[in-house]
């Protein structure tokens, strides 16, 4: 698992554990997506805790757009393209990271057709060239 879009009230509060932090929550334990009362959206990590990484948002495209300006984890710090998570806000399931071609990837840019993740790697500065930008 990695991360999944899950249909949520406008008003959903996720639940907190008594220790203050989110109580993790796996299938059956949401509310139904089938409710007419499910009309926003928000994004899950599910590799462990089953917990959101992202406010509800009103449709696919404002949580894509969230996650983007908010430099939401796709998978171990790194983040994603909006087309990237677009894909996944829209419903399609990823897998937290992948090992291709040398390298350790998100599972939510790796999602993407490889013409598509390669013109985003392109377009990405380098860890290297991130840290001489400061």
């Amino acid at each position: 698992m990695g991360r999944e879009v899950r249909r949520v009230p406008p008003d959903w509060a996720h639940p907190i554990g008594d220790n203050g932090q989110y109580k993790p929550l796996r299938c059956g334990e949401m509310p139904d997506p089938h409710q007419d009362s499910a009309t926003h959206y928000q994004m899950y990590e599910t590799t462990s805790e089953g917990t959101p990484i992202s406010l509800a948002m009103e449709s696919p495209q404002a949580l894509a757009q969230w996650l983007v300006d908010n430099e939401a984890s796709a998978f171990a710090g790194q983040t994603a393209s909006y087309e990237a998570w677009l894909q996944v806000c829209e419903g399609r399931s990823v897998v937290s990271g992948v090992f291709h071609n040398g390298r350790v990837l998100n599972g939510v840019e790796h999602a993407l057709p490889t013409a598509k993740r390669t013109e985003n790697d392109e377009q990405k500065p380098s860890a290297t060239q991130q840290r001489h930008s400061h």
